[in-house]
């Protein structure tokens, strides 16, 4: 599996990452256009919230994610703790620059309530205290590859929104090397971000995932 689809809350929480922590195999989501209602009375365009390829930095550009139905199926087995993820839509950008630097993505889930938004942080929050290393088996047409999750919860940065989760991630394919990601869910109302980028540079990775959540922070507020 490539870097460019971790688990996210999607693969993890949606059967999520990437736990999705992992945005690449979620099912039912397509990469449309929605609009969110925020605290004004006009509606704002999904796309509008995303994170500029200027706010992640000099160099970065953006591409959009292409999102769309699911071909595979993921199991995972945490105790008696079950998937419960609604998300309707999804929206993502990759940003990436020449030379060493790290790929970054802002995906935004768009869910019917904020009570469902609420509910899929609180069961990451529950992987995270239950199920701290988890294998998900990831089933194709023609493949079936198996990941190894390592997940540590991280302190909260400041700057972000309110229940924001901060993670460390390191998954392993078999006969891989392991891929590490620092992943940042940030609630607003019925909208979910999620920064994550992959990196080596565990405090460089940290860093630049935590800024470009703040300026997350700043295009949702």
């Amino acid at each position: 599996m490539a870097p460019g689809a971790p688990i996210t809350i999607s693969m993890l929480l949606r059967r999520r990452f990437a736990l999705m922590l992992t945005a690449a195999v979620v099912a039912g989501i397509t990469a449309t256009v929605v609009t969110v209602t925020g605290s004004s009375a006009a509606p704002r365009p999904l796309t509008s919230l995303l994170v500029r390829a200027s706010q992640v930095g000099p160099g970065y550009r953006a591409q959009q994610e292409t999102w769309g139905k699911s071909t595979s199926a993921q199991s995972f087995s945490c105790h008696h703790i079950r998937d419960t993820d609604r998300a309707v839509k999804a929206i993502g950008d990759e940003y990436a620059k020449s030379g060493a630097s790290p790929t970054l993505f802002n995906v935004l889930f768009k869910y019917r309530t904020p009570i469902e938004t609420a509910d899929n942080l609180a069961f990451l929050r529950r992987i995270l205290t239950a199920c701290p290393k988890l294998k998900i088996v990831v089933t194709g047409p023609k493949t079936k590859i198996t990941l190894t999750l390592s997940l540590t919860r991280l302190p909260t940065p400041h700057g972000l929104l309110p229940r924001s989760v901060a993670l460390r991630q390191v998954s392993t394919e078999t006969g891989t090397r392991p891929t590490q990601s620092i992943d940042i869910y940030q609630p607003d109302g019925n909208t979910l971000s999620l920064t994550y980028a992959f990196g080596s540079n565990r405090p460089k990775l940290r860093a630049l995932t935590t800024r470009v959540a703040q300026a997350s922070a700043n295009n949702l507020g």
